[in-house]
């Protein structure tokens, strides 16, 4: 039925947002950590803190198939992110 196609649409999108959400502001948390003054290697930090936080989310037995199958994308993300330069600098 018409209902039933956009529920599971909505859902779709919904699940979609829910997934960039669990990357994006994981990654975002180095740039506005150094706007708070945090220093490169801070903002690192803070950022793959919080991107562990995910990835245990997603490999948790609540997880969601689409969180499970994006959770080697995550622990990706952990390994890969790096400082270059002065990792004691602030603004």
């Amino acid at each position: 039925s018409v209902a039933q196609s956009c529920r599971t649409t909505v859902s779709s999108i919904w699940g979609t947002c829910h997934m960039v959400r669990l990357f994006m502001e994981s990654s975002n948390l180095v740039v506005s950590s150094i706007i708070k003054d945090h220093t490169a290697a801070e903002a690192d930090q803070r950022s793959k803190n919080a991107m562990f936080k995910n990835l245990k989310r997603m490999i948790s037995s609540e997880a969601t198939f689409e969180e499970r199958y994006a959770a080697p994308a995550m622990w990706s993300n952990i390994n890969a992110q790096v400082v270059l330069g002065d990792a004691h600098a602030k603004i």
